[in-house]
């Protein structure tokens, strides 16, 4: 026979040799220090599970590079997929009997250069959960909020310290100032490195606080009513930091969509007389939070996030509105304006109103547009969703 026969008769049973199934039942050792099991003979194509270095598996089949094996995982599933010929070892194989006649099998010639597939690092711990690539993921929480409040409580403290002085009167009671409420909000991960995911998020704050004084001056009796409140909606953009898998360290900024509102009563035996006022602004703040993930599955975890935030707000505008029991009411449109007033031989009075222009009438000291301060800390739990 002619030796170009010979060599095409070779190449034949090469190629068909590389697309058929394998008839012995063959095992590879892995040999690399992790081998990446993929879903189709592609080095480009999605990494299915990770298998560590001295892992035995059955191959059935070869594609080219590739060898088609079975594994179990620790979950106790059987996974199924491509491993590059260049990340194991075959040991040699268990044939079945054939008939005799068979020829011996044909080895197709190792090609002279070959890039070896690049193995990343491996993640710990190394359970499937951890292995798999993840795309996004969202967390869902909600808890308790804490802010300072600041020029709103000192307008609503202001007012019934000025009616007690100018009263001489004693007083059952105190002005609560805001501080605790509620939050809930969401947040998207999008991963930038292996330990790095740029965030988007948004969150919503509430809280409002309701009091009494009472005062009295001999037989007469008084009451003074105050409800200040605080809303808020943060946007905000962070970048998370896993240093290790449970644990997330975070830090961003923050844009607000704040509204501040203020309720004051003062209640004599012969009449009453309130005063109102909702106002918005809108602020920058920063913002940042420690989070602790505990998985519960491949894609839900548990997550508890304590986060801080400083975020001083001014610029308020709004309408305030006064009306007493004789029926009188008037409506100003303006700023939040915080001022003081005072007593001859007293220290100043804080006070909160909306106002068309700067107070400027007499008895009215150090007029400047009001500070509602929602820099505080943030207790939320919930879960995160991954995909």
């Amino acid at each position: 026979m002619r030796p170009s026969r010979v060599l095409l008769l070779l190449c034949a049973a090469a190629l068909i040799s590389t697309f058929l199934p394998l008839s012995a039942s063959v095992q590879v050792r892995v040999t690399s220090e992790v081998a990446n099991l993929r879903l189709r003979p592609d080095i480009g194509s999605a990494i299915i599970l990770q298998i560590p270095r001295g892992t035995l598996l059955l191959t059935t089949a070869k594609e080219g590079d590739w060898y088609l094996v079975s594994v179990r995982t620790e979950s106790g599933r059987t996974e199924t997929g491509y491993v590059h010929e260049s990340l194991v070892t075959p040991l040699a194989p268990q044939v079945e009997p054939g008939p005799a006649e068979q020829p011996p099998p044909v080895t197709r010639p190792e090609p002279q250069s070959r890039v070896p597939e690049k193995t990343p690092a491996p993640r710990k711990p190394s359970s499937s959960f951890f292995s798999r690539e993840k795309m996004f993921s969202i967390n869902l929480a909600g808890g308790l909020s804490l802010v300072r409040g600041g020029d709103l409580n000192l307008g609503a403290r202001g007012v019934a310290a000025f009616y007690q002085d100018s009263l001489s009167a004693s007083a059952e009671g105190s002005v609560a100032p805001v501080r605790f409420g509620y939050a809930g909000g969401a947040d998207i991960l999008l991963p930038l490195a292996e330990k790095i995911s740029l965030g988007l998020g948004v969150e919503f704050l509430r809280s409002s606080r309701e009091s009494t004084v009472l005062l009295r001056k001999g037989s007469e009796k008084y009451s003074y009513t105050a409800r200040p409140s605080v809303w808020d909606l943060p946007l905000r953009a962070l970048i998370d930091f896993a240093p290790v898998a449970f644990l997330h360290l975070k830090l961003g900024v923050e844009y607000h969509f704040a509204q501040a509102g203020y309720f004051y009563r003062w209640e004599t035996t012969t009449g009453w007389q309130e005063w109102t006022g909702d106002a918005s602004g809108r602020g920058l703040g920063v913002y940042g939070g420690l989070g602790l993930e505990w998985p519960l599955s491949p894609v839900l975890s548990l997550v508890v996030d304590l986060a801080g935030r400083y975020a001083p707000i001014t610029n308020f505008s709004g309408i305030g509105t006064t009306i007493d029991s004789n029926g009188i009411s008037a409506e100003e449109e303006g700023k939040l304006y915080y001022y003081e007033t005072r007593i001859a031989g007293r220290a100043p009075y804080a006070l909160l109103l909306i106002r068309s222009r700067v107070p400027s009438e007499g008895g009215v000291y150090n007029p400047r547009v009001a500070e509602v301060d929602f820099t505080g800390l943030a207790l939320r739990a919930g879960f995160k969703l991954t995909f």
